[in-house]
């Protein structure tokens, strides 16, 4: 309970410091920040009455009695009464004239002051010789009397602070007295308010000890609709959620130890009718029976006083009460004429009344069964809590049969792995199994599947005795319909390699075949390079796919080329071929070209960040390799690297071309 008196404690705590924050705030801001304001405008006129007087010509005064004069009736104007003396000095520093307001004096009265005593109260106070009490409440300002040639003394003119600093403490006081009251209220606010969102989650943490002993029987009720009003109504269906959690795991406990078919149908429907307090059910597995899809019950699936025998519905697939995956009335089935005799039937010998409901089994897109259930007078019909509690049993359940049947058939996907192995070894020998040895080229490819077979493909074309084809390609989609229509493609390359046609026209041809001959839902992405070893030139075409990367012997920077072009098999030659342009590119030594599919730069670590193309241009401009192979290496430990353990993302295929140096 310690922490809750301890929230309780930084909850009023923190209300009065906002309330001490924002009252001396305001003080500061409406108070002091004022008053200093009126001090410097105070101070400011000072300074331009001394400098009125210090602005009056020497020449023009003939004497220092004029300025006397002129002192004298400023310091005694009532809007300078707030002046205390204003003295002149020579430049000898002598006081040459004076004017005292003896009004801010305490002075004997009964006598008027000597002219003598004057100059000396007037000296003392302009070297501020007061008493130490007083300092605070006299300010003055000394200007210089002077012309651009000399310097004729000095005017200072004191002034009184009293009124000001009066005003600072009445603002003070007033102040401090806000703040007093404010803080008792922000004490007694708070404390209540405190109180009323600690009491709550006193309970529910009285609750909870009870949870962690094992008790999920206690539930808090709180009256209050603010948020920990929701606390403990979120609390309570928490609670709910262990107990149908606990039953859950003693569920899948029990499916764990059990793999026989037959074993694990009874379980699960001795399980599901216990969860629902059901007085009988029925489990009917999903089968396809002469290629029709069908619903089967035999006797180790049938709980409950009531006959055994074999029992089979037809069922078409992804009709009502089939495809749904939430508890529904049994009488749904009588609405699909296919089985619509048939659930009467069993409806009438196996005793099941208007009460019954069906329990879908979902698995994936299909169902591994259904679960006819009979429900006692009390539970006519399901809440929506029960039904969901009892979709989730569905669902273990639909996944222990699913496991079953997998485990029965464990033999043949045995035989069926050892025949993917063959296919997938027919599969490479497509590839290149080696690079093409070039006097002064350097060329080397590779290809990574993600899964047993790739959609990646990547080759070579001898043209003649001066130029070589190279292609890189990536079909859309993984798995064994990726590695078909990549089979398909090599064969056209095969074919149209044979035509010497340039990269363009060869992408524009092997369009017209894909788009006539393929599946319109699949396409595929190429560049065509073709390598003249005569002139040092590589002219290529892209259709649709990633840009050829370029790095200068010379040269840090990588350059990318990525002329316009569609992907394959997306439209007919119309489009396609107005769209598709074609490049060349001088080679000297030491250049590098990189061809690569985005298995690459989409590669995937398990944060799912992608190693990108930025990551690839930096290994490739800092790289010092000598040859392709260092490269490669280099590019493909860093994809490596940061892909961990992450699962593929895609297949990796990758042509490094170098102008040896």
């Amino acid at each position: 309970m310690k922490p809750l008196h301890s929230l309780w404690t930084r909850i009023t705590f923190i209300i009065v410091l906002l309330v001490l924050g924002i009252m001396i705030s305001v003080s500061y801001f409406f108070s002091y920040r004022e008053l200093k304001t009126e001090r410097f405008e105070v101070r400011e006129r000072m300074e331009r009455i001394a400098k009125q007087i210090a602005s009056i010509r020497f020449a023009e005064t003939e004497g220092w009695y004029v300025y006397q004069n002129y002192i004298n009736n400023l310091i005694r104007a009532d809007f300078n009464k707030d002046i205390v003396y204003i003295a002149i000095f020579n430049e000898f520093d002598s006081l040459a004239a004076y004017s005292l307001n003896t009004d801010w004096l305490e002075l004997d009265e009964s006598r008027p002051l000597s002219r003598a005593e004057e100059q000396n109260i007037v000296r003392r106070l302009a070297l501020g010789m007061v008493a130490e009490e007083s300092k605070h409440d006299l300010d003055s300002v000394p200007v210089q009397i002077h012309d651009a040639e000399s310097s004729y003394g000095t005017v200072d003119v004191g002034f009184s602070l009293v009124e000001l600093n009066d005003a600072v403490a009445r603002k003070r006081m007033t102040n401090f007295l806000l703040l007093a009251v404010f803080t008792a209220i922000g004490v007694v606010a708070s404390a209540a308010m405190s109180y009323r969102i600690v009491d709550p989650l006193r309970k529910l943490s009285s609750a909870m000890l009870k949870v962690s002993d094992g008790d999920l029987s206690r539930e808090v009720h709180v009256k209050s609709k603010d948020e920990v009003g929701e606390l403990a109504r979120t609390y309570n269906f928490m609670l709910k959620g262990l107990r149908e959690k606990d039953f859950l795991e003693q569920f899948s406990r029990e499916l764990g130890f059990t793999f026989e078919l037959v074993k694990v149908v009874k379980l699960v429907t001795e399980r599901i009718v216990s969860a629902v307090s059901s007085g009988h059910g029925i489990l009917m597995l999903a089968y396809n029976r002469e290629g029709r899809h069908a619903l089967y019950a035999k006797w180790d699936s049938i709980v409950g006083d009531v006959s055994s025998r074999d029992f089979w519905m037809e069922c078409p697939k992804g009709s009502k009460g089939v495809s749904t995956t939430d508890p529904m009335p049994a009488d749904c089935f009588l609405e699909i004429p296919e089985c619509s005799e048939k659930m009467k039937t069993l409806l009438k010998e196996f005793n099941f009344s208007a009460n019954a409901v069906i329990l879908p089994l979902p698995l994936k897109d299909d169902l591994a069964g259904i679960i006819l259930l009979e429900l006692n007078s009390a539970n006519a019909e399901l809440p929506d809590d029960e039904k969901r509690f009892l979709s989730a049993l569905a669902g273990q359940a639909a996944l222990a049969i699913d496991n079953a049947r997998l485990y029965e058939e464990l033999t043949e996907q045995e035989r069926l792995k050892k025949e993917i192995e063959i296919a997938r070894n027919i599969q490479k020998e497509f590839l290149p199994q080696e690079d093409p040895s070039i006097p002064s080229w350097q060329i080397n490819g590779i290809c990574i599947p993600a899964t047993e077979f790739g959609g990646d493909y990547f080759d070579y074309f001898q043209l003649n005795n001066h130029k070589l084809g190279v292609v890189i390609a990536d079909v859309t989609g993984k798995g064994t319909s990726a590695a078909f229509y990549m089979a398909q493609i090599k064969g056209m390359m095969l074919s149209l390699s044979t035509m010497k046609l340039s990269p363009k026209d060869m992408l524009c041809e092997l369009n017209r075949k894909i788009y006539r001959s393929m599946d319109p839902r699949v396409f595929a992405n190429m560049i065509y390079a073709e390598i003249d070893m005569q002139k040092n030139t590589v002219a290529f075409a892209r259709a649709g796919h990633d840009s050829i990367m370029l790095k200068r012997h010379n040269e840090t920077k990588v350059q990318l080329y990525t002329p316009k072009g569609l992907g394959l098999g997306l439209t007919g030659a119309d489009i396609f071929d107005v769209n598709i342009s074609e490049q060349k590119i001088e080679m000297n030594r030491g250049d590098t070209l990189v061809m690569y599919t985005d298995g690459i730069t989409e590669a995937m670590n398990k944060s799912q960040e992608e190693f990108g193309e930025e990551a690839l241009i930096n290994i490739i401009q800092e790289s010092d390799a000598t040859n392709v192979q260092q490269l490669r290496t280099k590019i493909m430990d860093s994809v490596t690297k940061f892909v961990g353990d992450a699962e593929p993302h895609d297949d990796i295929t990758m042509i490094i071309i170098r102008k040896a140096e």
